[in-house]
């Protein structure tokens, strides 16, 4: 369990507090694994060229309650107005587009992105002949390779389609749609067993925060219509973080939330921003406000929870995931994270028992039978802890955290025994 220092960033407190394998990989990937940069951004990074520039506000008055605003010396690309019908919408989507492809030509996101407003559009010509243009120079760019896949899917072209997402797979194993589009390609084919063999690797891999998994038009539906703009905006602002343009990311990151309050992925991107940059309070801001807005929503719950375990902030650690486990009592990942708490700090040993029990109940995989003996080895429950063992190495035996939790299980037993021995001798 991280003690005393500086703290860690809250993706890193997540790996400390729950083994990786107790969780999903859209939890460990809330942020990206990189450094916490200065709060200013660095005079390479922001340029005109990107569309950044130096200079952080810590104004937390802006609208929509959310802290900091971008800054002064930055020229908005959007106007203080919010869309307010489907030509505004429209005509935003067209601009982030334009500037996008602009300032960032080489950019495979970029192109990507691009290519899927277009297709938005209904341009399908035009996004295609981009996609394959960007692609002769860039053949391995996974996400070209995979919405010019999911275009000839659309189109009934599956030969080239299934070659496509194949080498999408190639270039980004991670890419967990690619798995959904096979597995759909497979079964209109009719060939049911190798569609569900996709699927299955879809399921394993699918995140809680994905985007839709179909190129999807605007239509004449504002409602749809600004959702769709919204997640636009939080992929543009995606690409202008990975080029060092972090206050731009900030600025379409907010611009998203303030189109669509419910998206997901902007509110998790931008408090991983305000992390990365050093702010604190506009992170924990972001997180405090995405749980009072949506509190049926479990995910705000444990990025908060991981926030405040990287700030050795334990007593608000604890009351987060509490919170969580009462508040979701049917979602085993609250409970394996307030288990592990409990385990790693000593404290209520017992109900971290009682807690892996519960998850090994939701879900009797390997990885949670793992988190029951490791329970039962914090409580002194030797047999118990080598019984959940056994249970984990039956469904997984190539597990190479299984000889060490083994060793410990033996050790302690064996230390047990031995004090009783001593005091006879005595």
């Amino acid at each position: 369990m991280a003690k005393a220092g500086m703290p860690v960033p809250g993706w890193a407190y997540l790996v400390l507090v729950v083994a990786a394998a107790y969780l999903p990989p859209w939890l460990l990937s809330w942020r990206a694994a990189s450094p916490r940069m200065d709060r200013t951004a660095s005079p390479k990074a922001a340029s005109p060229e990107n569309g950044d520039a130096t200079g952080t506000s810590t104004d937390a008055s802006a609208g929509g309650g959310l802290p900091y605003r971008v800054s002064e010396f930055l020229e908005p690309d959007f106007p203080e107005e919010l869309p307010r019908s489907m030509e505004e919408v429209l005509n935003e989507a067209e601009a982030v587009e334009a500037r996008l492809i602009r300032r960032f030509p080489n950019s495979s996101d970029a192109v990507a992105i691009a290519a899927e407003y277009r297709w938005m559009r209904g341009s399908e010509t035009e996004a295609e002949t981009l996609l394959r243009g960007h692609l002769r120079e860039h053949p391995a760019a996974g996400r070209c390779l995979f919405v010019l896949g999911e275009i000839l899917l659309e189109r009934g072209d599956w030969i080239e389609a299934e070659d496509l997402l194949r080498r999408c797979l190639r270039s980004d194993p991670g890419n967990a749609h690619a798995y959904e589009s096979l597995s759909r390609l497979y079964a209109l084919r009719g060939d049911q067993e190798t569609a569900e063999e996709y699927a299955a690797q879809f399921m394993k891999r699918k995140s809680d925060l994905a985007w839709k998994p179909r190129l999807l038009r605007f239509s004449g539906d504002f409602r749809e219509a600004a959702g769709l703009l919204s997640t636009l905006e939080t992929r543009a602002a995606g690409v202008y973080d990975a080029h060092g343009a972090a206050q731009r990311a900030e600025e379409y990151l907010r611009r998203a939330i303030a189109i669509d309050a419910a998206n997901r992925e902007a509110r998790r991107m931008l408090a991983t921003l305000y992390e990365r940059l050093g702010n604190d309070v506009a992170a924990t801001t972001v997180l405090e406000e995405w749980r009072r807005i949506h509190p049926d929503d479990a995910l705000p719950y444990l990025l908060l929870a991981a926030f405040y375990g990287g700030r050795r902030d334990f007593l608000r650690t604890k009351e987060v995931l509490a919170t969580a486990v009462a508040r979701f009592p049917h979602d085993p990942i609250p409970q394996a994270m307030l288990a592990k708490f409990y385990i790693d700090t000593g404290d209520n040993l017992d109900q971290a028992a009682a807690l892996a029990e519960k998850v090994v109940a939701a879900e009797p995989s390997a990885v949670n039978y793992e988190l029951l003996s490791e329970a039962y080895l914090s409580c002194g429950r030797w047999d118990d802890a080598e019984s959940a063992l056994r249970q984990s190495r039956e469904k997984d035996p190539n597990n190479p955290r299984l000889p060490h939790l083994e060793s410990r299980i033996r050790q302690a037993r064996d230390a047990a025994e031995k004090k009783p021995r001593e005091g006879e001798r005595g």
